[in-house]
């Protein structure tokens, strides 16, 4: 086809210099111009069918610096940890690379030694520069020492999959080396440069690593965490717990920890210090100290360790834990519409509590009637025990009592008549439970119908439901309710030791929310509610279905509901004397899959019940599990278990009614706090594998300077399109001059 075209062309040609042009002129110009013409526009022709030629040509590499800055957490710490004191302000490990790399020159030497500079952040493998802005300006712009994961690994794979085998490339790794998170950083260079798919030469392509921090004789001992309990008695004994880990090399001398305590306005009250020595064995230690409390108050008690010569760091030596002392008695009311032998046996278990002081009232017509035993007794005789006040007030009217309801605790109500209180009580007992109290309530003959509209929607909605007796007797059932708080409480005992409970209410459907602690069943076999507990506000509502519970208690002659309403009394204030143990970790901060030890410190009065082990819930953020602790070998009353977190977040693990409780919280990446040393084997191991050096921060000048500039030409096979070449289109300008210059020679237009 295009040999015809050319045919074509030839013959037009031809035959219109012989037929068209009439002026005189030589065949020999004549022929000059037709070959003029003929030339240009065949090679025109040739280039409308896109002709392709193959070329070799030798194509010159320049080295790629790739530098990979570690922006974690670490980075924020000073060159030297150790520097990092109250009051006073060192350039951080980030501020110090930035400043060698940029205003100590080593960019500028690199870019006039003929590097191409490319760079990435730990966090931001993926970013490039920009041309119209300069290196420095870039990286500071956006770029801050807070990453949470540290992966080398990750940085190598990156550089590997940005290069060919034909790039000449070096990795620039600054670091402190500590790794948290992904493949081991040497086993990412042997995969790299060993394997036989490998996209990187092991010749043109090395790994430098720049090490960033303190190398050798660091160490810090660390007051990781305390334990007080925030609520006490006066009269009791605290255990105040610190945890004292050593981080980094072993002590020279016994660190001291001192104990301060005294009440918020100053006064000091407490003191103790001891001596603790650790080492590479045992790299931390829980100390307990026993704080007695003598009077009602705030205080406030520091732990401290008293700082050592070249300590790495001070600002973890201190922590403060506050304790507000109550006095030894908590005041309860106690409330009945019709009392009764019940009544009774329910008013004589508060009063037989040492650490109740109850005031009961029977509600009548006419107002209240005093029935409090106790207080007279003590009033009679002129004695006060326990903190009791024997200068309690009496009052004649609901009235009274609702203008003085926050001086209680808890309330009681049993078989209390709604349909007699005004509106204002009515609020009053909502918003008593509704500011964190808490309230048993007992229905009785009087709770058989429900209360007038207008203080439904005033009282708590646990109350005023219609109860409807039962005419049979009612049993504890054993085998269900196993999350209950008074489970555990009724384990000891067996089915011979209790009475049926006569009489029993029901109430109607259960509210949302509502948890049922104990089941029973009638005499038919029929499933009912035996205790239940609603949640209402900040407070608590108890509703027990039977006031013979209290009759059953001190028939059995053994207080298994103690636990139970001692709960709901003092529910804002859970570390009371309620605790028959304590429940405590090793520590207060962990990694993920690192192994939490568990102990839990019981009482005498529970070890039988404990001998063979004990179960706890660990309750943390995406799961809730149970634990099973094991008898310690080696200390009576101790139970013990392993467990390994695999979430980051908050944890809480308690015992199954609730008694003790101990928190623990889990980071993906402790280490960037943690760690104090310069990993400097596994930087150096990286270099070494990679073909580079490895440079401490004061030797980086050095190492900067001496980075070969690997330089190379490289022979490239190319298919291109014709009329890229530049003598084609000079040909074509040359035919075209040629048959302009003989036109104007020969006089033709």
């Amino acid at each position: 086809m295009v040999l015809l075209i050319l045919l074509v062309v030839g013959a037009t040609i031809y035959f219109y210099s012989l037929k068209c042009l009439d002026a005189s002129i030589s065949s020999g110009a004549r022929m000059l111009l037709l070959s003029c013409r003929f030339l240009f526009l065949g090679i025109l022709l040739l280039l409308l069918t896109r002709p392709l030629i193959r070329e070799v040509r030798s194509v010159p590499f320049t080295t790629t610096l790739y530098l990979a800055l570690d922006d974690t957490r670490s980075m924020a710490q000073p060159i030297n940890p150790a520097d990092n004191v109250f009051n006073e302000t060192k350039p951080t490990r980030w501020r110090k690379t930035l400043t060698n790399l940029s205003e100590n020159g080593i960019i500028a030497d690199w870019e006039r030694a003929g590097f191409q500079i490319r760079y990435g952040l730990f966090s931001r493998l993926s970013d490039r520069t920009r041309s119209d802005e300069s290196w420095s300006s870039q990286l500071a712009a956006h770029a801050t020492p807070e990453f949470s994961f540290t992966d080398i690994s990750a940085v190598i794979d990156s550089f590997s999959r940005q290069n060919r085998p034909e790039d000449s490339a070096y990795l620039l790794l600054f670091s402190d080396g500590c790794w948290n998170t992904g493949q081991n950083p040497i086993a990412a260079i042997s995969s790299l440069f060993n394997a036989t798919n490998t996209t990187v030469d092991p010749v043109s392509h090395r790994i430098y690593t720049f090490g960033i921090g303190a190398s050798t004789n660091l160490f810090d001992v660390v007051l990781e965490s305390a334990t007080l309990p925030p609520i006490a008695r006066a009269g009791e004994s605290l255990t105040l717990q610190a945890r004292i880990v050593l981080r980094g090399d072993s002590l020279s001398s016994p660190a001291v920890i001192q104990v301060r305590g005294g009440v918020k306005d100053g006064g000091e009250t407490y003191f103790q210090e001891r001596a603790l020595s650790l080492n590479e064995q045992r790299k931390s230690e829980i100390l307990s100290f026993e704080i007695p409390t003598q009077k009602p108050g705030d205080y406030v008690f520091t732990v401290e360790i008293t700082p050592l010569e070249g300590e790495l760091s001070k600002n973890n030596n201190r922590i403060s834990k506050g304790v507000r002392v109550r006095k030894a008695q908590d005041p309860v009311l106690l409330l009945t519409g019709a009392p009764d032998w019940e009544w009774k046996f329910l008013k004589r278990v508060f009063e037989d509590y040492d650490g109740i002081d109850p005031q009961a009232y029977l509600i009548h017509e006419n107002g209240l009637s005093h029935m409090t035993d106790r207080s007279w007794i003590l009033r009679q005789s002129g004695q006060s025990t326990n903190g009791n006040r024997v200068d309690t007030p009496i009052f004649s009217s609901l009235e009274e009592i609702e203008s003085q309801m926050d001086r209680w605790s808890a309330i009681v109500l049993h078989n209390f008549p709604f349909s007699s209180i005004s509106t204002n009580f009515a609020g009053a007992l909502r918003a008593f439970v509704e500011n964190g109290k808490g309230m048993i309530f007992i229905p009785g003959p009087l709770n058989t119908a429900l209360p007038p509209p207008n203080l439904r929607e005033l009282l708590p909605s646990p109350l005023f439901q219609m109860f409807t007796p039962i005419r049979q007797q009612v049993f504890v059932q054993f085998n269900t309710e196993e999350n209950s708080t008074i489970h555990a409480a009724l384990k000891p005992f067996s089915a011979g030791d209790l009475p049926p409970l006569f009489p029993f209410y029901r109430s109607g459907a259960p509210l949302p929310g509502s948890q049922n602690l104990l089941a029973g069943f009638t005499a038919s076999n029929e499933p009912v509610k035996l205790i239940t507990q609603n949640r209402f506000g900040l407070g608590r509502i108890m509703t027990i279905f039977s006031p013979s519970f209290w009759k059953w208690n001190l028939l059995t002659g053994k207080d298994a509901l103690s636990p139970f309403w001692l709960s709901v009394l003092f529910q804002s204030n859970p570390t009371l004397q309620l605790t028959p143990g304590q429940l405590y970790t090793d520590g207060f901060v962990y990694s993920t899959h690192e192994p939490v030890q568990v102990s839990y410190a019981a009482k005498e009065s529970i070890r039988e019940t404990t001998v063979s082990g004990m179960e706890i819930t660990v309750t943390g953020p995406m799961r809730n599990e149970t634990l099973w602790l094991e008898p310690a070998p080696s200390q009576l009353n101790l139970f013990e278990a392993r467990f390994t977190p695999i979430d980051a977040g908050a944890y809480v693990v308690s015992t199954p009614i609730g008694d003790a409780t101990a928190e623990f919280h889990v980071e993906q990446s402790t280490i960037e706090w943690n760690d104090l040393n310069q990993n400097v084997a596994d930087l150096r191991a990286v270099a070494e594998a990679g073909g580079g050096e490895y440079a401490n921060e004061p030797a980086w000048q050095n190492l900067a300077k001496n980075l070969p500039q690997a330089r190379r030409t490289v022979e490239e096979t190319q298919i291109r399109f014709l009329g890229e070449k530049w003598w084609i289109f000079i040909s074509m300008l040359l035919f075209l001059t040629l048959e302009w210059f003989i036109r104007r020679q020969q006089g033709l237009p």
